[in-house]
């Protein structure tokens, strides 16, 4: 597995853009270097160089392990693309992968690809498990796992469990954290497509940060 990562690497660092290399590191404040491959590509690239892969899901966390030791942040995200191929045999079991991969090389574009590509795919078919994780993670000592407690339930609709958004939220408010504020509007703004009343009435009743109130209630208002 170790040489198919390789490779990868190998593939990308031949596709290399310097010019846009620049401007991806610098529009990530500095944060990762890139190899100038934009999504498409990168996506077009990780599927061939894929075709007829098996990793099984013992192996997830070794997989994403070794792909997180290079810097470039394309890698990071070939190790996204590649484990949401294999969404099928995501379960609660993959609480470990989840958890290293939002912890570590931590910035808004990977955690949030974890919350929509491999999270969501188990919250919404256990919801048990959703409620028990995001109890732990909304908490947390670590921002990336709050913002990702806040945000578990995006894509649920009016299948969201409004108690649990609503707990997520309260156990952050006050913070100074910009990720963590842009969340809670974010996920206000999100359920408020379906449901804009229990928004509004909930932003009425709740002492929100400025940016969170603005987010929430920017398209129904």
């Amino acid at each position: 597995m170790k040489l198919h990562i390789g490779n990868m690497y190998n593939i990308f660092d031949a596709h290399r853009n310097e010019a846009d290399a620049e401007r991806m590191t610098s529009y990530m404040l500095n944060k990762f270097p890139h190899f100038g491959i934009k999504a498409k590509p990168r996506r077009e690239l990780t599927k061939k160089h894929n075709q007829g892969l098996e990793l099984p899901p013992n192996d997830f966390l070794s997989f994403a392990k070794n792909c997180f030791k290079y810097p470039e942040r394309e890698m990071h995200h070939y190790c996204l693309d590649t484990l949401h191929a294999f969404k099928n045999t995501f379960s609660s079991g993959s609480l470990e992968l989840i958890e290293y991969l939002i912890t570590h090389n931590s910035w808004w574009d990977t955690v949030d690809t974890v919350s929509n590509l491999i999270s969501t795919p188990i919250f919404k078919k256990d919801k048990e498990f959703l409620l028990k994780t995001v109890l732990e993670w909304k908490d947390s000592e670590n921002m990336w796992l709050r913002r990702s407690a806040i945000i578990s339930q995006l894509k649920f609709r009016l299948d969201s469990n409004t108690e649990l958004l609503s707990a997520a939220i309260e156990s952050n408010l006050g913070s100074d954290e910009f990720f963590i504020n842009k969340a809670i509007g974010w996920a206000l703004r999100a359920y408020g497509d379906y449901n804009p009343e229990w928004v509004l009435g909930y932003v009425k009743s709740t002492n929100l940060e400025p940016l969170s109130y603005k987010e929430a209630v920017r398209k129904i208002i």
